[in-house]
């Protein structure tokens, strides 16, 4: 009797377990079929399959309530090949030149045309040409992150005002350092655009906002943030063309993977840690660097930054990775006479150690 009892129920136990297998093999071919179907009609999913990579123009500006006349302008490009997302920064007191009338600013000139992409994309263009050439824009304000969390918009406000600086490197780290933190937010970002999808300013589809949402949230692309160089002429801000052309062709666009071993490396103390300069000096040069100089920077850093001057990307990465440093920039300038550049910031922990001691022991009041 208790046997039979027994054989009843595995046999139960069996029909369960298979009705689950059943049921669990259903839902995955349900969700691959929707998964599929959601691929093949959404724009952003073919644009990557087709071209292996994906480019936006992001615009985020302030308003009369929330950080006025303020204006972030990025050309975003993520290679699938290569797993970096490259980041170009667009300065927007750049002067565009017309024939007819006064130079203006590319900040004046997107407030004059009412923050509309579509009347100022004509004036960026003119400026960066191929660059700006997107398959998607995204316009928002600054006032948007305070709808999404308070918190989150305080934050980004204070990183703004704190980016507002003479120094052209620094200017640059604090703009990277706001990139990340809304990257960090952009889930809850393309849900509100979604949410709100009616007021949102983009060509992007919901179901494209929706891809975008889940791509920010699981994949860990490596930054590589790219200032567009400027020049200063009459009184003005202006393209720095020729660095401009070489930043594109060597660095933005290209697949450059190798590194270099033969680089003129400089270091500076920006932290107010004594011998931190000379600390990473003699590691680099036990792992193979050429470090020809170091010293003192002239403003203060609170995170390490490793500045790649003409396009080695590549050993910009390896250094930071040495260093366990994860702010990286390219600032391109053909005629620096140093390849990369190490500002140690505060953050700055290598468990290393020297025994010389050397001239970067006070560091100059930021």
């Amino acid at each position: 009797m208790f046997t039979k009892r027994q054989n009843l129920l595995n046999l139960f136990k069996f029909r369960i377990r298979h009705k689950l297998c059943v049921f669990l093999v259903f839902i995955a071919l349900l969700f691959s079929c929707i998964f599929i179907a959601f691929c093949r009609s959404n724009l952003m999913s073919i644009r990557m399959s087709e071209n292996n990579s994906i480019s936006f123009l992001v615009i985020i500006s302030g308003n009369d309530e929330y950080l006025k006349e303020s204006i972030l302008i990025w050309t975003l490009t993520y290679s699938k090949e290569t797993g970096v997302l490259k980041i170009l920064s667009i300065n927007p007191d750049i002067a565009v030149k017309h024939k007819t009338q006064k130079a203006k600013t590319l900040k004046h000139l997107f407030f004059e045309n009412q923050c509309n992409v579509n009347d100022f994309y004509p004036h960026l263009k003119q400026i960066i040409n191929e660059a700006v050439q997107t398959d998607f824009f995204v316009n928002i304000k600054f006032s948007d992150f305070i709808n999404i969390s308070s918190s989150d918009g305080k934050n980004i406000a204070s990183a703004v005002t704190k980016a507002k600086t003479q120094d052209y490197i620094l200017q640059n780290l604090n703009e990277l350092e706001i990139f990340e933190l809304i990257f960090s937010k952009s889930t809850s970002i393309f849900f509100e655009m979604i949410r709100r999808y009616d007021s949102s300013k983009t060509n992007m589809s919901k179901l494209s906002l929706i891809y975008a949402s889940l791509s920010c949230r699981f994949f860990k692309p490596a930054l590589m943030f790219c200032s567009v160089p400027v020049k200063e002429a009459n009184a003005r801000i202006e393209l720095d063309e020729k660095n401009f052309d070489m930043l594109l062709t060597e660095t933005y666009f290209s697949k450059k993977t190798e590194t270099n071993n033969y680089l003129k490396v400089e270091v500076r103390n920006a932290s107010l840690k004594k011998n931190a300069a000379s600390q990473a000096v003699w590691f680099l040069r036990e792992k193979g660097f050429d470090v020809l100089d170091y010293g003192n920077a002239k403003n203060y850093y609170d995170k390490t930054l490793i500045v790649d001057y003409k396009g080695f990307f590549p050993d910009a990465l390896k250094i930071a990775k040495l260093l366990k440093a994860d702010k990286i920039i390219t600032a391109f300038n053909k005629s620096k006479f140093y390849d990369i550049g190490i500002f140690i910031g505060e953050d700055f922990n290598l468990s290393y150690s020297s025994n010389e001691n050397n001239g970067d022991t006070k560091h100059a009041k930021a």
